[in-house]
């Protein structure tokens, strides 16, 4: 092809990853981390490097269920110690958490398996919240969300794909992408 536009976009694309890849598969450089990363060194050291999205999905998995092993979903985890790193403390210790423990460990794990990875919150909406009671007369609906449906989430940079929402919530992962 020689259609500008295309080359243009292209470019662009390539651009794009370069950013991403150089921005979003950063780990703090501490023991912390080392110790984690040595805690789940089965599953990095056996880690795909290739950019096969397939392969990282099975990283990704292998992940999620280490995690699932490791840690019990609560709502009442407990407050990490002012002198201790909030994933380390998660994975290596207090083994309680919720959606924000699973996705900040999550995102954590995969950049250190080479995926880049960043952390998403907001809020959960089902199909069921899409019903006539929240329908307006336009065709469009108005949803009120209660802070109970807040969430955090992964999102993985798959090559050709872009930014995909990944769970890594125990709980969650039928919602899975």
């Amino acid at each position: 092809y020689n259609n500008p536009q295309l080359i243009s976009t292209q470019i662009m694309e390539e651009k794009y990853r370069d950013f991403v890849y150089e921005n979003y598969l950063n780990v703090p450089d501490n023991i912390n981390m080392t110790e984690v990363r040595d805690e789940f060194s089965y599953i990095l050291d056996n880690a795909d490097t290739t950019f096969d999205p397939d392969s990282r999905m099975k990283t990704l998995y292998d992940i999620r269920e280490a995690i699932a092993e490791k840690a019990e979903y609560s709502l009442a985890p407990g407050k990490t110690p002012k002198n201790r790193d909030f994933v380390n403390y998660f994975l290596m210790e207090n083994n309680k958490g919720y959606c924000i423990h699973y996705a900040t460990a999550g995102v954590l794990l995969a950049r250190m398996a080479g995926i880049p990875a960043r952390y998403s919150a907001g809020y959960v909406l089902v199909m069921d919240d899409f019903n006539s009671s929240n329908k307006n007369s336009d065709g469009t609906y108005t949803i009120t969300l209660k802070d109970n449906r807040r969430h955090a989430w992964a999102e993985i940079y798959l090559d050709g794909y872009g930014w995909v929402p990944f769970e890594f919530t125990e709980g969650y992962t039928q919602h899975t992408i």
